[in-house]
């Protein structure tokens, strides 16, 4: 479970589907909001629980709509509380999505099953829970709704109320008994939920329910919380530094080093992450409140933090590190002057003997631009170190030196820089253990980039001609890769090995045929639905294949969808879609008719499906933003891709081949370089 407040958010739904025409004059005029109607239809005793094809009936769209009066008039007309769409969802989950405790206290008065949940696996005291109003969790709780009943993943409602920050309903769901240290397989309990998200009141309210405040996630195989993590690491990690300071004020140990590392030594990757293709891809985490991390930083020493600790694990050149560093080897030079303000001493080296000089201008980093720190943020960092003592010439035990670390991150003006302030040629013109001198690092004799920096190669053969040297040709011994005796065995081509299927030109709609009138227009190389009815039907009909598109929402609630193995147009259905098939549903939206990525059989054979809402939260991107999907149809087997993370696998599936589609629906996308591989 990732983010669990209320978002806007891409429902996608593989649906397979048969269309069939519904009578229901009276779920029609309460989704118009048309009471007069609604009135006169109840007058003529109209069948009450009559459905749409969708199997909505009045009062699911009562409950959509917080309607409570026409809610009242459809029950006393008997209308069936425990009805359910086609979608699994009755009146009772949508009052809960719209948190309206009177209209659950009505729903459950008139027979409503407190424990219904949804096609996915959503207790509606969940449901409840993420909206957060205290009386529709009140109301559920009273008439009997099991308090620690799990959804989808084992997720329960207080992890969901506890990660949106609801007090009230926290408190409810304690007082009921709710599970405190329900665990994922993540590791996630609500607490963690809590102090993830920031959520300050929450987190203390589950401290005082009893957990300690310096109680770890346990060690269990997959979980993605490293073994070790406290509260308070978590809360770092976040940014929530004022959240973190109140749990030092409740007994927090800012020495505790289970994760592998302290708080104070977090700092540094959390001012300034490694990793990204640029200075700025990777920003720190938006965190909380207004405490800035060197106002923390105070704080932990304030509470008893030493400043001077070592790290006694983790990779070879981090071994032995202090904060002070970790924030060398970031360039961070505010920090740097925070925690020497604090007690820091510079002159600390890890478990390798490298320094922190040697760090700052790039040993035990192989990229330039895998790890934090501009050139001109290591030049202030290093002239600092160097005026603090450092020692410019030191040797660590592989045998590299500061010159070294600026030839590994192609940093041609912190060579320059190092000579400037007399760093010793005979030195660090020196082989390390693995053959190679600065020259021959820029050259490309190095792990991870072996592209040749030719500014650095000349900065470093101005300084040594300078100096009456000249730079070596010979490169160390290498091991050929390509001369082991047993090779690996190949792997499957790549999906752009097989034959390459243009669905789209970006000129025209050749290929593809206009179904039922839909509005399809092409501009500057894209593909624009507008809206209306119809869909767009490919010529050609496709078995096993790869599809790829781009698309985006031009506008909010837009919704549209992607046929695949799909049939011919309906002629029964008054939007002219197709009579059979899978749809790989858009829709811009939380609410509406489509809830949390369901499939539906329509009266087809069965099929087995798994969606991963959590991974669905965390790939979406809003309205007017280019989004990706990847379909992949093989065999019995469907799968979708959102921006390059799995979200829903369907299998059993019966129809083995079909036309590609688009549907007009509702609202303004576009798409963009629709492929296919087969």
């Amino acid at each position: 479970m990732k983010r669990l407040s209320k978002i806007a958010t891409l429902l996608i739904t593989l649906t397979m589907f048969h269309v069939a025409s519904a009578d229901s004059p009276l779920a029609d005029a309460v989704e118009k909001k048309n009471h007069a109607a609604v009135r006169k239809l109840l007058e003529k005793n109209i069948d009450v629980n009559a459905s749409q094809t969708d199997g909505m009936t009045a009062l699911h769209w009562a409950a959509y709509q917080d309607d409570l009066a026409t809610a009242k008039l459809l029950l006393n007309a008997s209308a069936n509380v425990k009805a359910k769409n086609r979608y699994g969802v009755t009146s009772l989950s949508l009052a809960c999505i719209n948190g309206n405790g009177n209209m659950v206290e009505l729903f459950l008065k008139a027979g409503a099953d407190p424990n219904t949940s949804l096609h996915e696996g959503e207790p509606a005291l969940m449901t409840a829970a993420r909206t957060g109003k205290p009386g529709a969790v009140k109301a559920l709780l009273s008439h009997g709704a099991k308090v620690n009943e799990k959804g989808r993943k084992s997720q329960t409602a207080l992890m969901w109320a506890a990660a949106d920050g609801h007090l009230e309903a926290v408190n409810l769901l304690l007082k009921a008994g709710a599970d405190i240290r329900a665990t994922l397989d993540s590791g996630f309990t609500p607490l963690f939920f809590a102090v993830r998200e920031g959520r300050t009141e929450v987190v203390h309210a589950l401290l005082n329910a009893g957990i300690d405040v310096n109680e770890p996630v346990s060690r269990e195989k997959n979980r993605k919380l490293k073994s070790g993590t406290t509260p308070l690491t978590l809360a770092v990690e976040n940014g929530h530094f004022e959240l973190a300071t109140t749990l030092l004020e409740a007994g927090a140990d800012p020495n505790d080093m289970r994760a592998g590392y302290t708080s104070l030594h977090m700092l540094s990757w959390v001012r300034k992450p490694d990793g990204g293709d640029g200075d700025d891809d990777l920003a720190p985490p938006t965190g909380s409140g207004i405490m800035s991390s060197a106002q923390f930083a105070k704080q932990l020493v304030d509470h008893g933090a030493r400043v001077n600790t070592r790290l006694k694990g983790g990779k070879l050149h981090w071994k032995g590190a202090t904060p002070f560093f970790l924030a060398s080897k970031t360039a961070d030079a505010p920090l740097m002057r925070v925690l020497l303000e604090l007690g820091a001493d510079p002159l600390i080296h890890n478990a390798e003997n490298s320094t922190p000089l040697m760090v700052a201008t790039g040993i035990g980093q192989t990229m330039e631009a895998a790890s934090a720190g501009t050139e001109t943020e290591i030049l202030e960092a290093a002239q600092m170190l160097l005026d603090l003592g450092v020692d410019i010439d030191g040797v660590n035990n592989s045998g590299e030196t500061a010159m070294h670390g600026a030839a590994y991150k192609n940093l041609p003006k912190v060579v320059l820089f190092l000579d400037d302030n007399n760093a010793k040629i005979e030195v660090w013109n020196r082989r390390n253990k693995k053959g190679s001198t600065p020259y021959l690092i820029a050259a490309g004799y190095r792990p991870g980039n072996f592209k040749p920096s030719y500014e650095t190669m000349a900065a470093i053969k101005k300084v040594m001609t300078a100096h009456g040297e000249k730079p070596t040709a010979k490169p160390p011994k290498r091991v050929d890769p390509y001369a082991a005796k047993t090779r690996k065995k190949q792997t499957a081509p790549k999906e752009e090995s097989r034959e390459r299927v243009d669905l789209f030109n970006g000129k025209n709609l050749a290929g593809w045929e206009i179904q039922n009138n839909g509005r399809f227009s092409v501009k500057n190389g894209r593909l624009r639905v507008d809206r209306g009815t119809g869909w767009l039907r490919s010529i050609d009909i496709y078995a096993d294949f790869t599809l790829k598109l781009q698309f985006r929402f031009l506008e909010a609630n837009a919704n549209s969808g992607i046929f695949v193995r799909t049939g011919a147009t309906s002629k029964k259905d008054k939007n002219g879609w197709p009579n059979n098939g899978y749809q790989v549903q858009c829709m811009d939206t939380i609410t509406g008719k489509v809830p949390l990525a369901t499939m539906i059989p329509y009266g087809a054979p069965p099929f087995e499906h798994e969606s991963d809402l959590d991974a669905l939260e965390k790939a979406y991107k809003p309205v007017g933003e280019w989004q990706s999907y990847e379909v992949t149809a093989k065999g019995e087997t469907l799968r979708v891709k959102l921006n390059g993370m799995l979200i829903t696998t369907a299998t059993s599936i019966k129809n083995l081949d079909g036309h590609i589609g688009i549907q007009a629906e509702n609202g303004l996308l576009e798409f963009r370089e629709i492929e296919l591989f087969r």
